[in-house]
């Protein structure tokens, strides 16, 4: 897959869920031993460091990249198994980025510079200069707000490189949510490249199975502009030069439906655009 996508320009970077949102592997009873809690592997158990460098070990090598993400986001259970009493004793934060430490160290061994989700490290502000400052934080919001000074602030002022990582939401949904979508991608991108982002992942979280994924095409163009140029245009500018390159056309028909379909949002008895409404 690497090889196939070099030749359009494409760099596959490994992913692998290296601490919270581990259900699926930890549905397994032959990974029980290293579990947290039903979500969480147990970041204080060798068990667990040997099992990362099984995986990293194996999956390294068939990616050319030099970046490896381990994403460690969302991490609601730390504490509430093995790690308790190591947790107890030095706090959440300290326990979290000793872990972090263990993986960047796997990876740099394989070859890869580590990636993260920031939010973590932003709820324990203090354990930032714990953390090699060759970690690029994944800083992430979804909502659309006016300053997102919150979320890159705190990297910057520590030098960290970082990414903005702004997000098409369509978990369980009829139609993404566009309305704030759009926004977010727009002012978080603009004030993280303002702020020296090194770049920007625009993630789509579809979640739940009903969606198409053709829906999230029109937030992925419109994250894919501003992670190129990042700009306060009007809205129908972007959509009559998306017809244009994309489509061939000038026609705004689909753009006038997928707006339509934003505006329904509004409709109380949609309940925003949920799949409940079936």
């Amino acid at each position: 897959m690497s090889d196939y996508a070099k030749q359009y320009y494409i760099e596959l970077i490994p992913n692998f869920q290296s601490l919270g949102h581990a259900e699926k592997v930890l549905l397994n009873p032959k990974f029980r031993n290293i579990a947290e809690s039903n979500s969480i592997y147990a970041p204080t158990k060798p068990e667990t460091i040997k099992f990362m460098k099984d995986i990293y070990s194996e999956m390294s090598p068939a990616f050319e990249s030099q970046f490896s993400h381990v994403n460690c986001d969302e991490t609601f259970d730390m504490g509430r198994g093995p790690s308790a009493e190591k947790v107890k004793e030095l706090g959440a934060g300290r326990v979290y980025v000793d872990y972090i430490n263990q993986l960047f160290n796997i990876l740099k061994d394989n070859g890869k510079r580590i990636m993260m989700w920031g939010d973590i490290v932003l709820q324990y502000p203090e354990v930032l200069d714990l953390l090699p400052k060759d970690a690029v934080m994944m800083t992430w919001e979804y909502s659309d707000y006016d300053s997102y000074a919150k979320w890159i602030d705190p990297f910057v002022e520590k030098g960290f490189d970082f990414m903005i990582c702004t997000g098409v939401l369509n978990s369980y949904r009829i139609s993404p949510d566009y309305k704030m979508a759009i926004p977010n991608i727009r002012k978080f991108i603009k004030e993280g490249a303002e702020k020296g982002a090194m770049g920007v992942l625009n993630t789509v979280w579809d979640d739940g199975g009903l969606h198409t994924f053709d829906r999230d095409w029109y937030g992925i163009a419109y994250g894919a502009e501003h992670s190129w140029n990042p700009n306060d245009r009007e809205l129908s500018d972007f959509d009559h030069r998306l017809s244009k390159a994309i489509y061939e056309s000038e026609g705004q028909e689909l753009f006038s439906a997928i707006h339509r379909l934003t505006e329904m949002c509004e409709i109380e008895a949609l309940d925003n655009m949920s799949e409940i409404v079936f």
